[in-house]
């Protein structure tokens, strides 16, 4: 399953299939079987209420852009009771270049004002370089099953919880 959390499903599967057909009944496959089973499957980051909450109190502008189809980011953030903290929402429809091209942070950034400041937060190594490759600071959480390969991208913060996120954007 861990080769899932990162690349597009077209990449995931094609490693396991040779033509357009076979990928895309099983990205069809995937997708269903997520989505009758995401609410069971998904696990919430801990912490990841009370951090967005705070920090959308704050005034900070809050995005996901996500390799994830928009409707099961969506699916998720309300699962967890977060989809009221969060301003834009984009998935994998909403890009042509996916991570770790910043099309979709650009994107992102693109619909809000005074994004100096922008910080980019991501579990998995194309989130780090997708956000250096807009030009904007990164953090890696180091609770990811891919912390070695975040460190070694140097990433400008590494948290080891979400809650550290308050000692970098909070002053």
């Amino acid at each position: 399953m861990e080769s899932f959390f990162g690349p597009t499903l077209k990449e995931t599967f094609s490693k396991y299939a040779n033509d357009k057909v076979s990928v895309d009944e099983l990205i069809a496959a995937y997708r269903k079987f997520n989505i009758e089973n995401h609410d069971i499957i998904a696990k919430e980051f801990s912490g990841a209420k009370d951090v967005l909450k705070n920090l959308s109190k704050k005034g900070y502008n809050i995005a996901v852009v996500s390799s994830k189809k928009k409707d099961v980011v969506m699916q998720g953030l309300e699962h967890f009771g977060l989809a009221s903290y969060v301003s834009i929402v984009l998935g994998e429809e909403d890009v042509i270049n996916h991570k770790p091209d910043p099309e979709g942070i650009l994107k992102a950034l693109d619909k809000f004002t005074n994004v100096n400041k922008a910080l980019y937060i991501g579990d998995h190594p194309n989130d780090i370089l997708a956000g250096q490759n807009a030009n904007i600071k990164t953090c890696g959480v180091l609770y990811s099953s891919k912390a070695d390969e975040l460190t070694e991208l140097h990433p400008d913060y590494l948290i080891n919880k979400l809650s550290d996120i308050y000692k970098i954007v909070v002053e």
